[in-house]
């Protein structure tokens, strides 16, 4: 079975060579050694599917997701393998009732981020997607050595026909292209000025205007 699923997933997809360089200790790759926290999203496996862009569907890995990278990992009878560029999207499941979905496909309009996996917060005529990213912060500490930690950023964006457009927590001016290109939508924002505080009310405010 395991030998039936590797071999579809490198016809349907691409899959790197199975990740062996690890940190004993902590599971790592090498080249995150020295970085102290955690380059996943989750630092445990979780269930999920993922999709192609020929449509195919897999359900039988284990799923993580490198912020640092920007690279999904799967998992099978034990074997951790990279996967590349014809997943469009992939499901995690987190318990009975939580899930996250992730695409790519979202370009700016030099290009650029088309490979990046978004987190789907709302989906319509405009999407609200976030993307889970963590750097790499090095700092010279007063015996001349350098500390490296894992930072996490959370970066929201509007997709409104075809763009992406920032979108800022607690800054009302984030919706102005969305304002301006609906009537109905900009009066509800005079009248109910949303705060945007949280990431339910960005999902809210981005539901009411599909609703528009």
């Amino acid at each position: 079975m395991k030998l039936i699923l590797l071999a579809l997933l490198m016809v349907t997809g691409k899959l790197s060579a199975q990740i062996s360089a690890e940190d004993g200790k902590s599971g790592r790759p090498f080249d995150y050694a020295t970085v102290t926290g955690s380059p996943f999203l989750f630092s445990d496996w979780s269930e999920g599917w993922v999709k192609f862009a020929n449509g195919n569907k897999l359900r039988h890995f284990k799923i993580k997701l490198d912020c640092a990278k920007n690279q999904l990992l799967l998992q099978y009878g034990g074997s951790t393998f990279a996967a590349e560029s014809r997943i469009s999207e992939f499901m995690i499941y987190r318990g009975k009732k939580d899930s996250l979905l992730f695409r790519k496909g979202f370009a700016d309009p030099s290009g650029n981020g088309s490979e990046i996996f978004y987190q789907i917060l709302a989906e319509g005529k405009a999407m609200l997607l976030k993307h889970n990213a963590k750097a790499i912060l090095e700092q010279k500490l007063v015996n001349s050595t350098t500390s490296r930690r894992f930072e996490p950023e959370e970066l929201y964006f509007i997709y409104l026909n075809g763009q992406l457009i920032p979108f800022q927590k607690r800054d009302p001016s984030s919706l102005d292209q969305l304002t301006s290109s609906s009537e109905p939508f900009a009066e509800f924002v005079r009248t109910s000025e949303p705060k945007l505080r949280d990431e339910s009310e960005m999902q809210a405010v981005i539901k009411k205007f599909n609703e528009l």
